[in-house]
């Protein structure tokens, strides 16, 4: 399946699909991770483009060209780190007063 931007953030932020906010945060979680997972299979020359494209778009932002491309770098580097999702609450916790404790 594949998405165009539009269609992503539609897909991760609707709130009527699913029974509870923990599936809308998952699908969330989904997003994000396809597009490090895409990250991850270009090369410098494609992280470029795509962040130089960015300053074309006609979309409101308040980044200059060289933050862009200052994001476009980072990206390169990012490409090698490995990304652990999470939520919280954990299922796993439950509420002890007014802290969270550990359920054993």
């Amino acid at each position: 399946l594949h998405l165009n931007g539009l269609q992503a953030v539609g897909y991760m932020r609707d709130r009527y699909v699913g029974s509870n906010d923990f599936q809308r945060t998952e699908r969330q979680r989904i997003v994000l991770q396809k597009l490090l997972e895409n990250l991850k299979t270009m090369n410098a020359l494609e992280i470029l483009k795509l962040g130089s494209s960015m300053t074309n778009l006609s979309i409101q932002h308040n980044f200059t060209a060289e933050q862009i491309a200052g994001l476009a770098a980072l990206a390169l580097e990012c490409r090698n780190y490995t990304v652990v999702m999470d939520r919280i609450p954990y299922f796993k916790w439950r509420k002890s007063g007014s802290c969270m404790a550990r359920n054993h």
